[in-house]
């Protein structure tokens, strides 16, 4: 039970703190913008219709839904009781969960970081 609890919390937590990125960097960036945090990392807005880096653009949203749906399935699956190991799968969890409910609303999901 206690395994149970911690997953959704984590997950939870995680999702609301993806959703919030993504709603703060969709409100205050221009399409373009992109601030500069390291030399190798930047704060940038783009919406992506396709899978990482932008792989698979040209596929359906219906595809990359079902794919988010087995992503998060195969997860759970996954959940093991090394508290690294669970902390790990639950934040991949909320990422893939926070990234369906962009897909559902948009079509498409708010990528920020390069």
């Amino acid at each position: 039970m206690k395994k149970s609890i911690f997953v959704t919390l984590m997950v939870s937590l995680i999702v609301v703190i993806d959703q919030a990125t993504k709603y703060l960097i969709s409100t205050s960036m221009s399409a373009s913008d992109s601030i500069e945090i390291l030399p190798f990392l930047h704060i940038i807005n783009i919406r992506n219709t396709g899978a990482a880096f932008g792989m698979f653009r040209d596929f359906s949203s219906s595809f990359f839904i079902i794919i988010s749906f087995a992503a998060i399935i195969f997860v759970l699956n996954l959940i093991v009781r090394n508290v690294y190991s669970l902390t790990g799968l639950s934040m991949i969890l909320g990422g893939a969960i926070g990234n369906l409910i962009d897909r559902l609303i948009n079509g498409k999901v708010v990528d920020f970081i390069d």
